[in-house]
């Protein structure tokens, strides 16, 4: 009993939130966490050469440009993504190759310390909001082993800075309230602040600040959701009533972070892209690249997929019981509404109304996005990542109660056997959540591509920089990464948001599916010399009749006025034996100055 009445007694006691002896050791092991995992993803990156990760090829492929600012001139792929690449990350990765690192090899590393910065402040945030120490850790755990079985925080593309940055927010507009009013952080005091007070809290305003700064740097999206906490800090709950508050100082802390955001809103607001307009929503319905089998699929006749489930129009997105732990966390409205008084729910302090205000914020800006598709980008984007960080702690406190009811200390009457079985059954849940990604095959997540031709790759190397490939092949999506290249077209980059960059990138699709398949060499000289390309590069089976039922070009096939099924025969058919200059596994590349010869004979 006397073990019990101990393990009870480390769940249940709450800690000091500055650092001690036993907050160090549980802060100490969830940083052990993402460190963990971050090793085990860059033991994926470096197993062996010519590996990128999946999404980090569109924003890292043009950044090859800072060491050598000849590659991709004139690329309209490379321009694009350079221009809707957000200022902070294009800055960071600078810097990384100022201290050479070269891009690819500074993506492998970063994630492991986005990792490690968003568990050191997600930690102390739930210790600000549940001063117990075990709860803190197995919200870190749960928030790590969600994002490391998605592919946003190792990708280290922009939307991995979310999590560290955001989770900075939250951490320093607790302390500011702890600083600024110790005795009643849910509403701040009308009286200025003491001389005691002011550096510790206005210090933390102005990191907070900050955090919501780089945020906009990195991801000018999330600023909204950040901007909706904020507005929401005015609102209070008080004798049954909503109320704004009166006090000065939260007026003035709000008044500072919408400058901030205002900033970061009117700074992307006002300055015009080169490839708008922004696909409308008719124009998104009219395209077969948004609805089932497109590049970006969208739209969908299941309602319950649109806004329920969807990866870009969902509200819960599949992510969200990845791992299934995380479900629990729906319980926690219930057992604050029946059980307020439980020995860790009691331990609850204001701050944690702050989920309630990012939920609303998060869903608020999941209709505004929906309602103004496309102009606040995609309408998942603001739920996923903000679930992720409610539902880690709401599951953590679930969890913590549950484990709490198991090893209370229960009667003398009560048998032994009763007492130890409800013990190991708090040891047995204990172990599942903390090796569960046990169970995850393929886990971490990291989605690393490797490419499978390096002799095409070392080939197109050696020619001029400016050297432009054109292909419907899937690995020309890497010759820009392995071999430094321009190339006409790419599933990686098909992406029909900007219709000043997606018009170009359509009509180029579809000339190349002429060029490859029409039986007039007319028609294939006339595209290669419209948009002086090299080499065509062709899949050993790109003239067999099924070739482009599962292809991804097949999105393009309705203003594609030759069927290949139908075709009596290409004329690019007939260069092949002549023309080809390298070949690997099932690719071949053809000369196009030769292919031009064959084709005119």
């Amino acid at each position: 009993m006397t073990v019990l009445k101990r393990i009870h007694a480390a769940i249940i006691t709450p800690t000091p939130r500055s650092v001690t002896a036993t907050t160090g050791v549980w802060w100490g092991v969830s940083i052990a966490i993402p460190i963990l995992y971050g090793v085990m993803a860059l033991h994926d990156g470096f197993s062996a050469e010519r590996i990128v990760q999946d999404d980090a090829r569109q924003y890292l492929f043009w950044m090859q440009r800072f060491q050598n600012p000849e590659l991709f001139s004139n690329d309209l792929i490379a321009d694009y993504f350079q221009s809707v690449t957000p200022l902070g990350y294009t800055f960071l990765y600078r810097m990384g190759t100022w201290v050479g690192l070269e891009p690819f090899t500074f993506n492998k590393l970063l994630p492991l310390g986005l990792g490690i910065i968003t568990t050191g402040y997600f930690f102390w945030t739930v210790m600000a909001m549940v001063p117990l120490p075990g709860t803190a850790f197995l919200a870190s755990l749960l928030l790590n082993q969600t994002l490391w079985m998605k592919d946003d925080l190792v990708s280290a593309t922009p939307r991995a800075f979310i999590y560290p940055l955001f989770v900075a927010f939250i951490y320093y507009w607790i302390q500011f309230d702890l600083k600024a009013s110790p005795h009643s952080p849910s509403a701040l005091s009308r009286a200025p602040l003491s001389s005691t007070q002011n550096w510790t809290a206005w210090r933390s305003l102005i990191l907070g600040a900050g955090a919501i700064a780089l945020l906009g740097l990195f991801y000018p999206q999330y600023v909204l959701v950040a901007g909706g906490v904020v507005v929401l800090s005015l609102v209070r709950w008080s004798q049954n009533t909503l109320m704004i508050t009166r006090s000065k100082t939260q007026w003035v802390r709000v008044s500072l972070y919408l400058i901030v955001i205002a900033a970061v809103i009117a700074f992307y607001g006002l300055t015009a892209s080169a490839y708008d307009p922004v696909v409308t929503v008719s124009q998104a319905k009219a395209m077969p690249e948004f609805w089932p089998g497109g590049r970006n699929f969208f739209f969908s006749e299941n309602l319950w997929w649109f806004y329920g489930v969807g990866d870009r129009s969902g509200f819960l997105h599949v992510g969200l019981v990845r791992p299934a732990t995380l479900a629990l966390g729906v319980f926690l409205p219930l057992m604050l509404w029946r059980s307020p008084h439980h020995p860790v729910l009691q331990h609850c302090q204001p701050s944690l109304s702050l989920l309630l205000k990012l939920l609303v914020s998060a869903s608020g800006l999941f209709i505004l996005a929906h309602l103004l598709l496309f102009r606040l980008h995609l309408p998942s984007r603001y739920t996923d990542h903000s679930l992720r960080i409610i539902m880690a702690i709401a599951a953590a406190l679930v969890i913590t109660s549950f484990l709490e009811w198991l090893v209370r200390p229960r009667s003398p009457s009560r048998p032994m056997g009763y007492i130890w079985g409800r013990m190991g059954l708090a040891i047995l849940l204990s172990v599942i959540v903390v090796i569960y990604p046990v169970f995850v095959e393929g886990f971490p997540l990291t989605k690393y591509k490797q490419g499978h031709s390096p002799k095409l790759y070392d080939f197109f190397r050696q020619q001029p920089v400016d050297t432009l490939v054109a292909s419907v092949a899937e690995d020309v999506n890497n010759i820009p990464v392995f071999a430094q290249r321009s190339i006409l077209i790419g599933r990686e980059y098909a992406i029909p948001y900007h219709l000043g960059f997606y018009d170009e990138f359509h009509e180029r699709a579809v000339d190349v599916l002429r060029a490859q398949y029409s039986a007039d060499p007319e028609v294939a000289i006339a595209v290669i010399q419209r948009y002086g390309i090299d080499y065509w590069m062709l899949d050993e089976n790109a003239y067999e009749p099924d070739y482009l039922e599962d292809h991804w070009t097949r999105q393009y096939l309705d203003d594609f006025d030759i069927q290949p099924k139908e075709s009596p025969g290409a004329a690019m058919q007939q260069g092949i034996a002549a023309c080809t200059v390298v070949t690997q596994h099932r690719l071949m590349v053809l000369e196009t100055d030769c292919l031009v010869e064959v084709l005119r004979e």
